[in-house]
C-alpha cells in the first residue's frame, strides 16, 4: 500500500501543487491532499488538530514547521494516540526535489517505518 500525504499549510505553493497533480496522474502516482483545502483543516489550524485529523485518515503529514510540529507530534504520541508519522522538509528544495521524495516515500517505504516518527530531509 502506498503512503498517502498531508501536506501542511506551509506548502501551498502554487508551482508544487500543480507539479504533484501532474505526478498524480502519472504511472507511479502519489495521493496528496493539503491544509486549508479540506472543510475540517481551514487556514490556520493548529499542529495538534492536523495530527488527529492525519491520524484519522492515515496520512503522513509533511511540514516546513519545525518550530512547532515535531513538540505537537511528540505530544500527540505521549497523550496515547498515534501518528502516520511527519516528514520535516527543510527550505530550499527544489520542486521536482520534493516531488522526487514524495514518490520515493511513498512507493519505497512502509506506513510502519514512519508510525509515530518524525524525520529530517534536507
Amino acid at each position: 500500500m502506498a503512503i498517502r500525504f498531508l501536506l501542511d499549510e506551509n506548502f501551498r505553493w502554487g508551482a508544487l501543487w500543480h507539479a504533484i497533480l501532474r505526478q498524480a496522474e502519472s504511472n507511479v502516482p502519489i495521493d496528496v491532499v493539503r491544509v486549508a483545502d479540506i472543510p475540517e483543516l481551514p487556514p490556520g489550524t493548529p499542529d495538534p488538530q492536523i495530527l488527529a485529523w492525519a491520524e484519522t485518515h492515515g496520512r503522513l503529514v509533511v511540514s516546513l514547521d519545525k518550530a512547532t510540529m515535531p513538540t505537537a507530534l511528540l505530544e500527540h504520541v505521549a497523550s496515547g494516540r498515534t501518528s502516520p508519522g511527519v516528514v520535516l522538509l527543510r527550505g530550499g528544495l527544489t520542486i521536482p526535489a520534493v516531488v522526487e521524495l514524495l514518490v520515493f516515500i511513498s512507493h519505497a517505504s512502509t506506513p510502519d517505518e514512519w508510525l509515530n516518527d518524525y524525520r529530517w530531509i534536507p
